[in-house]
């Protein structure tokens, strides 16, 4: 399924069949048009989609004019909305200017945080039902939310020291550092948390560390002849030898599938589904043997716009593609 945004509308289509599964509106108020309309950016953070809408209101007497926000979550297998809150970051000007919208857990009691990062404030929201749970000063933009409570600082360099600070106070709760020959990650790796569990992917290989301690509790390093990797907490998708190969994570031996290709590169892999840019453009295999599936997405689809992975959707500003 490909999800196109246009204007106040999004839609949701078959790549196999190019039907339109749904259409909906997106915005707060999606019946208003014209130069005076909300500014609308659509985002896929986690398992929703969400439309980030902004309207200016004018200055009026002794009041200046100021920018309002409201968040809209959408299902993307429905298109329906799930619900819509006014941002309220405890000012009248929101800077939206490099928003952000992700998802994270929350602490121990499983429910998911909406996380709106503005260049000046972030503020949670609970994921279910839109109901802001608290604003606080933004992290450094070093350092990435882990959970409600942690968030971690990455320096690179040698040795590569990991930080993890307190979101509501800054303050360091744990530091640990490490040579850098001993781990793979870097500067552009975004860490992931499963569980307890810490997780770096870079394109030598994959790290990961306990949550509570920062201790390093594994290190591999890819196969020297393995080109063009992305690898889940799961599956690795690869190029070598012209082919496309897809493992179990971590077992080399025994590849799940492999399909010759010329030179392809995987962008976003699930068990249902692996989206790879290859020598004729952008293409989609499924996840159980590599068969190439019929598909209306191509390299016009994607633009030149950077290419998102994130929880088995691929996304840019004008297309989401659900792969699971």
């Amino acid at each position: 399924m490909a999800i196109i945004s246009c204007g106040a509308q999004v839609a949701g289509y078959d790549l196999n069949t190019s039907q339109t599964l749904w259409q909906e509106p997106i915005g707060a108020d999606p019946s208003a048009s014209g130069d005076g309309a909300p500014a609308i950016t659509v985002a896929l953070a986690g398992q929703h989609i969400y439309a980030f809408e902004t309207d200016t209101v004018p200055a009026n007497g002794l009041i200046a004019a100021y920018t309002t926000a409201h968040l809209t979550s959408y299902n993307p297998k429905t298109g329906q909305p799930a619900w819509s809150q006014p941002l309220e970051p405890g000012n009248k000007t929101i800077d939206t200017s490099d928003a952000k919208v992700i998802e994270i857990p929350a602490k121990t009691d499983g429910q998911v945080q909406t996380i709106v990062s503005l260049s000046d404030t972030d503020i949670a929201l609970d994921s279910a039902s839109g109901v802001q749970q608290w604003t606080r000063a933004p992290l450094d933009q070093s350092v990435t939310y882990l959970g409600s409570d942690l968030g971690l600082k990455v320096d690179t360099g040698d040795p590569v020291v990991l930080t993890a600070l307190d979101n509501a106070t800054g303050r360091q709760v744990w530091q640990q550092s490490y040579p850098s020959a001993d781990v793979a990650l870097t500067s552009q790796n975004i860490p992931e948390l499963v569980g307890h569990t810490i997780w770096f992917f870079a394109t030598t290989g994959y790290d990961t560390f306990d949550l509570s301690t920062g201790a390093h509790t594994a290190h591999v390093l890819y196969p020297l002849a393995f080109q063009h990797v992305l690898s889940t907490k799961s599956l690795t998708m690869v190029y070598v030898d012209n082919s496309l190969r897809l493992f179990h994570l971590g077992n080399w031996s025994k590849q799940l599938w492999s399909v010759t290709s010329d030179d392809a590169t995987p962008l976003a892999v699930t068990d249902a589904a692996v989206l790879v840019n290859s020598a004729t453009g952008p293409q989609i295999l499924s996840g159980d043997a590599g068969t190439l599936l019929t598909s209306s997405l191509s390299a016009q689809d994607i633009g030149s716009d950077p290419l998102t992975v994130q929880d088995g959707f691929a996304y840019t500003p004008s297309i989401v593609i659900a792969l699971g």
